[in-house]
């Protein structure tokens, strides 16, 4: 655990060293469910009693390429900001608690696919979901939810950096994340990133 937590504090810096940067600073074809699980460990660990974390559909051969460790910050700023959204942002007196889910689905660039923005690569993506049934975000707020600095929480719970740093690793690994809300109901953020072959296996 003590390992683990270094390598995200490392992994955090990194981050904040990538706003500055155009591409991730590793260049590897991995598993996407290998930090999917890793993030579900971490958390089934530190988080209350009240919230859970549950996988939903997982393809195993997400196949994907870039920097494990931010891969794994991306997925762990969401999961981190699905349970403040059920816990701490709750208001006063109202129940905390909640369930994440976190699932990875295969996404072809097709007729619906069309709208996504043009830095978006033209090949099937693996579309990776994380959802909570928190607060949720009015229209004004979901418009702007990953603007660096901007959040709901006072100043001692976040900095407001977690979901643009979300942004930014999925933008520098050709991908993007969209978001959809409701006051009330939940939130669901979804980063696609684009698939890869899966590497040969070494011989000899």
């Amino acid at each position: 655990m003590i390992h683990r937590s270094a390598q995200r504090a490392a992994s955090s810096v990194r981050g904040l060293m990538a706003f500055a940067m155009d591409k991730p600073q590793r260049n590897e074809v991995f598993k996407l469910d290998a930090p999917v699980s890793r993030v579900v460990e971490f958390a089934g660990r530190t988080f209350g009693h009240s919230v859970r974390v549950v996988l939903g559909d997982l393809v195993e051969a997400a196949y994907v390429r870039g920097d494990p460790p931010q891969v794994e910050q991306l997925i762990l700023n969401l999961v981190i900001n699905a349970d403040h959204a059920m816990t701490i942002m709750r208001p006063i007196g109202a129940a905390k608690g909640g369930t994440i889910t976190i699932s990875i689905a295969s996404i072809d660039y097709t007729g619906s696919f069309a709208s996504r923005p043009p830095e978006a690569l033209k090949v099937r993506n693996w579309a990776l979901s994380v959802s909570d049934d928190g607060v949720g975000m009015d229209q004004r707020t979901l418009d702007r939810v990953f603007d660096p600095f901007l959040t709901k929480k006072a100043t001692d719970q976040g900095s407001g950096l977690g979901l643009s740093m979300v942004h930014l690793i999925a933008r520098q690994h050709e991908g993007f994340v969209e978001a959809e809300s409701e006051p009330g109901v939940g939130s669901i953020f979804t980063v696609y990133l684009p698939s890869c072959a899966e590497p040969a296996a070494k011989t000899g």
